[in-house]
């Protein structure tokens, strides 16, 4: 449910108080695994779960003022922030999903050859239902290169009186570019020569008409250079003003 993935969540947090500074960090490693939403096409297909992640997380909390009377508590709290988060090239829904989560061929407008390359096998009409299972459709989830997030935050909280919070921040999230379909083309596996040693050498490409070579995953209207779907940088920034009554 949900993302259709399992993941497991590897964090440690340390921060000490030195007067009214109080620093601290943190260190998160992600490990996500893909459900039966992700299909295994075979040894062929390079990635199949989404990619590994890891986020550092580095801070201060400033208090230049604080009174903690066991009845009476009032201080002045400002948290500076910054993290750095680095996702690894993997496999995972994107923002094609509303395009393509229904399941559209991927082969639209290519060759005879490449209908026979993407698993289609005997079919020689594009659109038939005939294949069922052999063929490929696209589900909406894509290889994606790996990319950076970056961000910042600045919080205030005055507590001026017993149960009454002031609370202020800003913050943004920088996301860098990256390519939402980025899968490999497959693997050469074609005996061209030998070298001097007399060890087999592959003929430097990928057949796109072997089944034996080509990613199965591999859609050369989305994947191939010059065809491939690139997410623009984005910035995003948030500010909020509040209340917060304690009781």
């Amino acid at each position: 449910m949900g993302r259709g993935i399992h993941e497991m969540i590897f964090s440690v947090a340390a921060s000490h108080r030195f007067s009214v500074l109080d620093p601290y960090i943190g260190l998160q490693f992600g490990i996500p695994v893909g459900t039966d939403a992700f299909k295994d096409y075979g040894s062929l297909q390079k990635r199949k779960d989404p990619g590994l992640w890891g986020k550092v997380d580095l801070g201060m909390e400033i208090v230049p003022y604080e009174s903690l009377r066991k009845d009476y508590q009032r201080f002045v709290k400002m948290n500076f922030g910054f993290y750095f988060k680095y996702t690894g090239e993997g496999r995972n829904f994107s923002e094609l999903m509303d395009a393509f989560g229904q399941g559209h061929y991927s082969s639209q407008g290519v060759s005879e050859a490449d209908l026979y390359a993407q698993g289609y096998g005997w079919l020689t009409e594009k659109w038939s239902n005939k294949c069922g299972d052999n063929c490929y459709k696209e589900d909406g989830i894509f290889d994606y290169e790996g990319y950076a997030t970056i961000g910042g935050r600045f919080n205030l909280t005055i507590q001026p009186l017993q149960y009454l919070q002031i609370l202020a921040g800003v913050s943004f999230d920088y996301t860098a570019d990256h390519f939402i379909t980025n899968t490999s083309v497959g693997r050469d596996l074609t005996i061209n020569s030998t070298d001097k040693n007399g060890k087999p050498s592959t003929d430097g490409q990928v057949d796109l008409t072997d089944v034996g070579e080509r990613n199965p995953a591999f859609s050369r209207a989305l994947d191939a250079p010059g065809s491939r779907i690139k997410r623009t940088e984005a910035m995003a920034l948030e500010w909020f003003v509040g209340l917060s009554l304690q009781y």
